[in-house]
């Protein structure tokens, strides 16, 4: 009886070593796996509800944002001519005629003194891009020739142009390609294009004023922009035939979503780009009115974690290949700019 006693709690003692080691075994390899860290940006995979992405493109935009051209002129009695230019390899000019200028906080004529003018420009598709700009319009496509934000200081007060005033951007393109009669000139209301209010409108004032610029020689090499107003404005050729419902959409890996992700198609042979919408019942990016039976690039910038990601892919689009996936992989600020550029 004392045999058989001690010969069964042996037993229970070997099996509760079993069931131990078991189980810590067990908690040993499931702690060597994946962990959920909620904490994480990379692991929400849920989409927004919400269709303004502003707050992602100020984010983005203000990593990769063009370097801003800086001039500081003496304004006199006799304004400015147009030898005194913006810098860029005299690709870019401002000529300021005299008291053309207020000043916002007076709101007196600025008469002379010494002013800082800011451009920044975007000539590329690459750098519209950068500058958070699209080439569509009220839903129609658009060849641009570029966006340009123009801002005159004195000291830290911003100036204004006059009423009944005008100031000229002069841009050099060598293309001339659209000419300007088939060109529209959009302005901005506001010198940040990521604000949350910013809209583009046609600016009938200065698209009735552009003309060829002649820099040199007697043949036109670019545009002459008359301004009434400061700020953004874009010079684009729009294609107001009807809109077509050719629709084309982009799916990313499930952690890049509308919360974290930019997608843009680029048109290989032209100036011209659209930002995709977020199509939230599919999780995918779409964009319609898109021209079919061409080549064209899917560009996707993300930042996760304050981790870039940057996907592109050359694709034919046709009414038949309208869908298409683009895996995008780790990079450094400097990788999506140095890409940008080659666009």
């Amino acid at each position: 009886m004392h045999l058989d006693s001690t010969m069964d709690m042996m037993k229970r003692i070997f099996i509760f070593v079993l069931l131990t080691g078991f189980i810590v075994s067990c908690k040993k390899e499931t702690s060597t796996g994946f962990v959920l860290n909620n904490n994480l940006q990379i692991n929400d995979t849920t989409w927004s509800n919400s269709t303004s992405i502003q707050s992602l493109a100020k984010d983005i935009t203000a990593d990769i944002k063009l370097t801003e051209f800086l001039d500081t002129v003496m304004l006199t009695n006799v304004g400015i001519d147009d030898d005194d230019k913006i810098f860029n390899n005299d690709n870019f000019r401002v000529a300021i005629p005299k008291n053309s200028l207020v000043n916002t906080i007076t709101n007196k004529t600025f008469s002379k003194g010494t002013v800082k003018i800011k451009l920044q420009a975007s000539t590329s598709t690459g750098s519209f891009i950068r500058n958070f700009c699209s080439c569509t319009y009220n839903g129609h496509q658009g060849q641009s020739v570029g966006f340009f934000n123009i801002s005159i200081y004195n000291k830290d007060t911003l100036m204004s142009v006059k009423s009944g005033s005008s100031i000229h951007l002069l841009i050099k393109d060598s293309l001339i390609k659209p000419q300007p009669q088939s060109v529209m000139v959009y302005s901005g209301n506001g010198y940040n294009v990521t604000d949350d209010n910013f809209a583009w409108q046609v600016d009938n004032y200065s698209s009735q004023h552009l003309d060829f610029w002649f820099p040199q020689g007697s043949s036109p090499r670019g545009y002459d922009v008359t301004l009434n107003k400061l700020g953004w404005i874009s010079l684009t050729a729009v294609d107001n035939t009807p809109i077509n419902n050719n629709k084309i959409n982009v799916y990313l890996p499930v952690n890049f979503t509308n919360k974290n992700t930019l997608v843009y198609v680029v048109h290989n042979n032209s100036k011209n780009i659209a930002r995709l919408d977020a199509d939230f019942p599919s999780r995918t990016f779409s964009h319609t009115n898109i021209t079919s039976n061409q080549n064209v690039s899917l560009v996707t910038i993300s930042k996760i974690d304050n981790q870039y990601y940057l996907g592109y892919k050359t694709v034919n689009y046709t009414t038949q290949q309208t869908i298409f996936k683009v895996d995008p992989q780790p990079v450094t600020i400097a990788n999506v700019i140095d890409y940008l550029n080659t666009l």
